[in-house]
Order: structure tokens, then sequence, then C-alpha cells
């Protein structure tokens, strides 16, 4: 079961990796729980930008599907990478049934990649609080490439440290897009429920009066591994 909308609005502040300076990074099991990955075909990849509001500063991302077969998928980005180690990638196998990590590499795109660690899965406490989801068809361009979508809007309300706490996410969702979202917790109460399976174009997010973007700046299909794989078993748990 997926967690609530409530309790995925505050894990957006979680990290997804860990390492200190100096030391090879870890990632989560669950890092790629967002997508679908058992539905990518080798070679799609998107791109997308990040605005995280406040004048701070905008970074990118890229998601690939490089390879895959019955068991596992395999993806290569740099979403995960700390920041102190841009300019390096990660190879990350996921298992086609439940989309966990089993594998994953680290380095320079070029070289061999060095396992890392794979962490358990962070157990986020359900906020309590309540959450409304709404569904309407929108158009979002991206490239010169108008793409029809299905806009859901999410807004939650939830209760941190006595205070009450609004938060309103938006996301655009197309079927021409790679990497299909999976979608909210069963637990929003839908006016209406989405229908479309596809990737996201852009994610709008509002709380405490910070606003954060997410675009879909490119997209391909030629996605190929940069990274090597080693048969170093350090990152397995």
């Amino acid at each position: 079961m997926r967690p609530s909308a409530v309790t995925m609005l505050l894990a957006l502040a979680l990290p997804l990796t860990a390492g200190a300076e100096g030391q090879d990074p870890a990632v989560q099991e669950d890092a790629l729980a967002p997508w679908d990955v058992a539905s990518c075909k080798p070679g799609e990849w998107v791109k997308y930008e990040i605005d995280p509001g406040g004048g701070a500063a905008k970074r990118g991302y890229t998601l690939g599907c490089v390879a895959a077969d019955a068991e596992t998928v395999w993806i290569e980005t740099d979403l995960f990478v700390p920041a102190a180690d841009a300019g390096t990638v990660m190879l990350l196998g996921a298992g086609t049934k439940d989309g966990k990590i089993r594998e994953a590499f680290w380095g320079k795109p070029g070289g061999a990649g060095r396992a890392i660690l794979i962490l358990p899965a962070a157990r986020v406490a359900e906020a309590p609080g309540t959450c409304t989801g709404s569904v309407a068809a929108d158009t979002v361009k991206s490239k010169d490439t108008a793409f029809d979508c299905e806009k859901r809007e999410l807004t939650s309300t939830m209760r941190l440290n006595g205070a009450s706490l609004t938060a309103v996410k938006r996301i655009w969702v197309s079927k021409a897009v790679a990497f299909r979202y999976r979608g909210e917790s069963e637990r929003v109460a839908w006016e209406k429920k989405p229908t479309v399976d596809g990737g996201v174009v852009r994610v709008e997010t509002e709380a405490g009066g910070l606003k954060t973007t997410v675009t879909l700046v490119d997209w391909g299909a030629d996605a190929k591994a940069t990274l090597q794989r080693t048969e170093d078993d350090g990152g397995k748990k």
C-alpha cells in the first residue's frame, strides 16, 4: 500500500540518498517508487528542471531506461546524486514486480561504476489530516510540443506542531510521456478519479508560502548506459 498523499507531501523533504563528503553515496530501495519502472521501455528518457522557489538555484535531472528484461529494469539517473558529487550518475537495477532497487552503481559517465549501499525504505509516519483531489483536462506546452494532459489537483490539510498547514499539489500527466507516474494513494478523496496512465509533464507544489515546480524540458528514445556495471556486490543489503 502506498502512503497517503498527506504523507507523500511531507516525504518530499526526505533525502533519498546518503553519504558523507568524500564517501560513496547510498540510495534508498524505494527511490524509484514514484514511477512504474516495469512499464519503461529501453531507450526512453526524460529530463526535468526543478525550481525550488524562494530564490534558490534551479537544477535539472534525467531519468533513462537503458536496459530491461523479465526481472530487472535498469535506470540511469543523476536525480539522487548529492550536490557534492555533481557530474556523476547512478545506475539502478529495479525489480519489475515491486520496483525496489536490487543493485546500484555510481560513478562518472564512461567509467566503471562502483557498487553502492542500498538503504531500506524510510518509515514515514502518517500525518493526521485530509486530502481531496480533483481532475480536469488541460494542455501544457514544452519545447514547442503541446501535451494533452490530465491535471490532478490535490489539497492536503494537516497539523504539524499544533499548527494547521495546507498544501496544494498540481500534477499534469500525459500518455505521450515516458516514465509512467504511479499515482496517489487510495486515501485521497477524489471528486472524480484519475483515468490517464502516463508520465509527468509538470508538477507544482505550494505550501507555507513557497512554490516549487518540476517541468519536463526534454525527452527521447535513445538512452544508453554511460556507466559500466561491476561484479562487486557491495551494494547489496
